[in-house]
């Protein structure tokens, strides 16, 4: 009987495996390339010459203020912050009559905001497809946006430039939520 060497086989097995993650993860590449990223809602290329400035932007704000999501202008939701991917609240229903509704408090007796705009997206995970625009109006920093009404049932994400201090300063936001029926 002849003893079989299978080391060629297994090696060559490898390299073939290797191979195909390769492809695999360069047509995954190709398919969501970096300039569709929104997360900061602009040019990507804006993003990343002035991250440093727009991170020391965020943690300003998120150290002296707090952003509350209301219900109706008064209850709050029991949104948390979703960068650990948790859906921070549950609506029912895709009609949104009275839209989303926010307010800015400030921490440890820092000043109210002034001159806020709002410019924010309502979006869904991995696509651009179902985007829509909300434009947000208030005072007392109370902010609501406009009716809506969603395309679809499931998860969807808000995201936002919160822009103050005469247009100098910036502050992100997102948000996961999931509507159900």
């Amino acid at each position: 009987m002849r003893n079989i060497n299978l080391w060629p086989l297994g090696i060559a097995l490898f390299v073939m495996i290797v191979i195909g993650m390769i492809v695999i993860t360069v047509t995954m590449a190709l398919k969501n390339p970096v300039q569709t990223e929104n997360s900061f809602l602009g040019d990507y290329q804006e993003i990343d010459d002035s991250i440093n400035e727009l991170q020391e932007e965020q943690q300003y704000f998120l150290a002296h203020y707090e952003i509350v999501w209301l219900k109706q202008n008064t209850q709050e939701y029991q949104f948390q912050n979703s960068r650990g991917q948790q859906n921070a609240a549950i609506f029912q229903g895709r009609s949104f009559l009275e839209g989303l509704c926010f307010e800015i408090r400030p921490k440890d007796g820092s000043q109210f905001l002034e001159n806020i705009s709002i410019q924010a997206l309502l979006t869904r995970p991995h696509t651009k497809e179902f985007d829509v625009p909300l434009l947000f109006t208030g005072n007392n920093n109370v902010f609501c946006s406009e009716s809506f009404q969603l395309p679809s049932f499931g998860r969807w994400i808000i995201r936002g430039i919160i822009t103050y201090d005469q247009g100098t300063k910036k502050s992100y936001f997102k948000y996961n939520f999931f509507v159900k029926e």
